[in-house]
């Protein structure tokens, strides 16, 4: 399988189907991330529904402010350091287990997508202090007792994963909107510090109660009061 063609790609160019500012290659079999240096005002790059193992090639783009790797092979996040001014991040569905410090100097970081993979220790983000959506669901997320306090966070989605408490997203004071679906979680109480906390996903089971709401989400102004059920 190939990486990427520079005369494929310049034959995309200047066909406008993408440019020196926007690269779009998805689904086109690549295996690995190359040719890109010719592109230094290169901003976003698509490389989702390919068969990319490792994140590379990328330490030179430093205008990219958005990348898209998702449903690829990846294993590991390095690769990513550097890029200070990247504000999107996509690397949902892939293989990943552990995040680099890499992500250390990803600062502009705001957006996040680690959705199905096998992450289990999120320490690595703590300096993404610009963080507004992050989306964890169906990882290896046991225990979140270091969960940076992200206090620009207004998105967070932990479903599908094996916490049993969440009291270290107090800290969390921007959440409007919290997933906690399929977990092992045996409080909520803790979230009640929330003030700005709006909506939780449908599904959230305890070992005190079941919550199943109709609808998608659960509004917070009658979970504050207690553990409740929907009629």
């Amino acid at each position: 399988m190939p990486g990427i063609d520079p005369a494929e790609l310049k034959k995309a160019i200047e066909a406008g189907t993408c440019s020196e500012y926007d690269i779009d290659l998805r689904s086109q079999k690549i295996d690995r991330i190359n040719n890109l240096d010719a592109y230094p005002k290169l901003r976003a790059l698509n490389l989702g529904f390919n068969a990319i193992r490792k994140i590379e090639g990328l330490g030179r783009l430093l205008d990219l402010r958005q990348i898209q790797l998702y449903n690829n092979e990846i294993a590991s996040t390095a690769g990513l350091g550097g890029l200070s001014k990247l504000e999107i991040l996509y690397l949902h569905n892939n293989l990943i287990e552990e995040l680099s410090d890499d992500f250390k100097t990803l600062k502009s970081l705001h957006t996040l997508r680690l959705d199905n993979n096998n992450v289990e220790n999120i320490e690595s983000l703590s300096r993404c202090q610009k963080l507004t959506s992050l989306d964890l669901s169906q990882n290896r997320i046991a225990n979140l007792t270091r969960f940076p306090a992200f206090t620009q966070l207004q998105f967070l989605d932990l479903s599908n994963n094996g916490i049993a408490s969440v009291r270290p997203l107090a800290s969390c004071t921007a959440l409007v909107e919290l997933r906690l679906s399929s977990n092992k979680i045996d409080d909520l109480k803790s979230l009640r510090s929330l003030k700005k906390l709006q909506t939780l996903g449908k599904r959230i089971q305890t070992r005190k109660v079941f919550l199943c709401c109709s609808s998608t989400e659960l509004i917070l102004p009658r979970f504050v009061m207690g553990f409740v059920t929907q009629d």
